[in-house]
């Protein structure tokens, strides 16, 4: 699995996708077999996430559903 991992960050790497980094900040990564049989590398990015909530905007505030209304619109 270390060498599929390896040749898939090459290949990404090679078409410019991603590019080495000396950054304090990574994410671990774990591949993941498709259901055609190719690998996906991905990253678990979510459980390290700090969670930092922003309260909402009151809709009244956002001008949602000041236009006008258009009935003949293409939809």
């Amino acid at each position: 699995m270390r060498q599929t991992l390896r040749d898939e960050l090459t290949e990404m790497e090679d078409v410019g996708v991603i590019r080495k980094s000396s950054s304090p900040y990574a994410s671990p990564v774990v591949v993941v077999k498709k259901k055609d049989g190719t690998n996906r590398v991905c990253r678990r990015l979510n459980k390290l996430i700090i969670f930092d909530p922003q309260p909402m905007t009151p809709p009244a505030d956002t001008g949602y559903g000041e236009g006008p209304v258009l009935k003949d619109r293409p939809e």
